[in-house]
């Protein structure tokens, strides 16, 4: 109708949230109709029609029949396309392939959603406009030709870096998407970190006293940055919630000494944004809840769990039935780390779909007999799944839905624990639908304590 009276003028809306994917059978969509095809719900650690990765197979389904159906289409997509944490995110093996299919499929252009966050995201952007100039450019030439211009005598290294860190991204056994938490941990491996390490220390080397020794600085405290994140999850992962706190610090220190730089290189979270899930005040805020429940702010650690816990997928459901909850259930049990959750540790199928069914957890831990007479509680430090049940020695002690997976909660289970012998720990999982989230599993250490003040 608004054709008939405006025949040159269109109507543009944004595929977003519950848009993002088309209609479904209504007929031809409107001639004098554009769309923004959002990414939302896209993983974007990886290319269009990556064989390994579902979420890109999916949206280049989405993208395929916009395209089809309209004559305008343009795309919204974030960069960073990840959580609020700062650290970089390389992302050129996608420009290099995606770009080429975008303008094959007639797409107009961007809008694309950025966080002000120069080195996280710089060298993206610069691929970015000249590839929306040539979709055919050469990206390794370019990226060269950006690494003799502007670290000169580094240009070798810096590219090195600059490759290792693209190879990780794009090999990660992960699916991350806008918002979402990024367990770097798996990406960035020693193996990898030792390499960029290498890098960085030579390409100091080769700009000593030169004009591009505070360019080569700039990224030797990203370098370190990124150090500290590895540092802060590696030693929460094991239960030094306090020593994760001491690494968020140096994390912050060193977002100052680049904002004394310049304020846009990995800026300070704006306030909405910093109670976020994903911005590194929350990793602090988390994990100095969690070190509190520990050292007598709020209370006192009473026994730590193991990292590592016995694991067994129930894609029948009938583990509840058979009793595996109780202490003499049979059956084969696997080994699952308790601080990541289970798609990060190879559970998923060639495509990427995160292993779907329910799954159960159990661990022994032994508790010490002057827990005898507290208040005894059971942090849970984080939880991927839509349910969650939990047996202790055999009895059911909770039941919870809706879950925040990435907050810590408390359980009470003062009246289930027996002070002075061996308890056993049992969990069952509902993982969440394929989407935007890791389907499932314990993705932070559990432990017992009790609240200050108790005898």
């Amino acid at each position: 109708e608004v054709a008939k009276e405006f025949p040159d003028r269109w109507l543009f809306t944004n595929g977003y949230a519950n848009r993002a994917r088309p209609p479904e059978g209504i007929g031809p969509l409107a001639a004098n109709l554009g769309i923004q095809s959002a990414m939302l719900d896209s993983c974007t650690f990886h290319p269009i029609n990556d064989p390994k990765c579902w979420h890109r197979q999916v949206y280049q389904n989405v993208l395929d029949r916009w395209t089809t159906d309209l004559r305008c289409v343009f795309i919204y997509d974030y960069d960073p396309a990840k959580a609020l944490d700062g650290l970089p995110f390389p992302m050129l093996h996608n420009l290099q392939n995606d770009f080429g299919y975008f303008k094959s499929r007639g797409v107009w252009g961007f809008w694309t959603e950025g966080q002000n966050c120069w080195m996280v995201t710089h060298l993206n952007y610069y691929i970015r406009s000249r590839l929306m100039w040539n979709a055919q450019a050469n990206v390794r030439a370019l990226v060269r030709d950006y690494c003799e211009k502007f670290y000169g005598g580094a240009a070798r290294p810096v590219e090195d870096y600059i490759w290792t860190m693209e190879k990780a991204v794009g090999d990660a056994p992960i699916h991350v998407t806008f918002g979402r938490l990024v367990p770097w941990q798996v990406i960035y491996t020693p193996k990898v970190t030792k390499k960029l390490d290498r890098d960085i220390a030579e390409a100091i080397r080769l700009t000593a006293n030169t004009p591009q020794a505070s360019h080569v600085q700039v990224l030797d405290f990203v370098h370190q940055y990124i150090r500290a994140y590895l540092n802060m999850e590696e030693t929460v992962a094991t239960g030094d919630f306090a020593g994760g706190v001491r690494q968020a610090d140096e994390m912050l220190r060193l977002r100052g000494e680049l904002g004394r730089i310049n304020p846009a290189l990995i800026p300070v979270t704006p306030e909405w944004a910093s109670k976020g899930d994903g911005a590194l005040e929350w990793y602090r805020k988390t994990y100095k809840e969690l070190a509190d429940r520990m050292n007598g702010s709020r209370g006192n650690l009473v026994a730590m769990t193991p990292r590592r816990w016995q694991f067994r997928k129930d894609p029948e459901r009938i583990g509840t039935f058979e009793q595996w909850y109780a202490p003499e259930a049979k059956g084969r049990w696997d080994n699952l780390d308790s601080t990541m959750y289970w798609e990060a540790q190879s559970l998923q199928d060639r495509r990427g779909y995160g292993y779907a069914g329910h799954a159960w957890y159990r661990t022994v831990v032994a508790v010490p007999v002057d827990a005898g007479g507290k208040p005894l509680r059971l942090a849970i430090g984080g939880i991927y799944g839509s349910e969650m049940w939990i047996w202790i020695n055999g009895r059911l002690v909770d039941h919870r839905a809706r879950l925040n997976a990435r907050n810590p909660f408390d359980i009470d289970v003062t009246s289930h624990i027996r002070p002075g012998e061996t308890n056993q720990i049992v969990v069952l999982i509902e993982p969440l639908p394929a989407d935007r989230n890791a389907r499932g599993g314990l993705h932070r250490r559990v432990f017992l304590w009790s609240p200050r003040g108790s005898q």
